[in-house]
């Protein structure tokens, strides 16, 4: 209660969390003072703060982050840290290990991701450790480059990697863990190579993971055939009905079921209806081969 043109101050105090606006009479004086000259309401409007959550990628390369944006006090934002292939997140700035967590806003910050590179396995060894050596093996990080070398000794050859490979030295970029043997022999002439081609009966009914290539004699060759929408897996040129089917590349005077050799392996699909006998494409010199298929 205050006296005719008295002299009263208003002051208004905004909580944790909050702001004064304005007065009901839209003045924005904090404190403010008034004359009295008649009984008087004043209301003081307050708001809630907004503030500013920024994640922050430490290295973009690695990953993403996301949840980046403005909250209002004391509601919660989910912030994410998402990991690139061939990367693991490590932690927020704040100690926080969690890459999907809940925070409640109460202030403007800011949250920085973690990543590094996942460690990988490379291991390398010689097919007979009294032909030759191989140096190469090791831990690496992700998209790193290994190079690996494999070193005869007297009297023998090097005849190539267990994945068909040749090379020698080689480098690879390592991707994840990775096992290879360097084959030697007491044969020191030049590398044996043989081309193996694998076909399908019609490539609108599927497809091969591998058509095939150039490989060094001892290589192992798989393959998988997957069928189109439709159409199902048969068999090999061969009869053979395995899927994924495994092959080695041997010299002709060793070859046996399972080898490849240098011609063309084909691979047979058919759809999913029972066709009569003669619907069936049959490869010339092999006649019946709709019959064994059992369709």
């Amino acid at each position: 209660t205050y006296a005719a043109n008295a002299t009263a101050t208003l002051t208004a105090t905004a909580n944790t969390g909050y702001s004064f606006t304005r007065w009901n009479d839209n003045v924005t004086t904090n404190p403010r003072s008034i004359v009295v000259t008649s009984d008087t309401t004043f209301t003081a409007i307050f708001t809630v703060n907004q503030y500013t959550v920024t994640v922050v990628n430490a290295n973009p390369t690695m990953g993403a982050v996301s949840g980046t944006g403005t909250y209002a006090y004391n509601t919660t934002a989910t912030i994410t840290a998402t990991p690139n292939t061939g990367y693991h997140f490590t932690g927020w700035n704040d100690g926080d290990t969690n890459a999907t967590r809940t925070i409640t806003v109460t202030s403007d910050t800011t949250f920085t991701a973690g990543f590094v590179p996942n460690q990988y396995t490379v291991t390398a060894v010689p097919s007979d450790a009294s032909m030759g050596s191989v140096t190469g093996s090791g831990t690496y990080n992700f998209g790193d480059t290994a190079t690996l070398t494999a070193t005869p000794n007297t009297g023998y050859g090097f005849r190539g990697w267990s994945d068909g490979n040749t090379s020698n030295p080689r480098s690879l970029i390592v991707t994840g863990d990775i096992s290879l043997t360097a084959n030697f022999s007491n044969d020191t002439s030049a590398i044996t190579e043989y081309t193996v081609t694998l076909t399908v009966n019609d490539p609108a009914m599927g497809t091969l993971s591998n058509y095939g290539g150039t490989y060094a004699e001892g290589s192992i060759i798989v393959v998988t055939a997957t069928a189109n929408a439709g159409y199902h897996f048969v068999n090999w040129s061969d009869d053979n009905t395995d899927n994924p089917r495994t092959f080695i590349v041997l010299r002709p005077e060793r070859r046996q079921h399972g080898s490849a050799d240098d011609c063309c392996r084909g691979q047979r699909f058919c759809d999913h209806q029972r066709r009569r006998d003669h619907d069936l494409p049959r490869p010339s010199g092999r006649p019946g081969d709709a019959e064994r298929r059992g369709l």
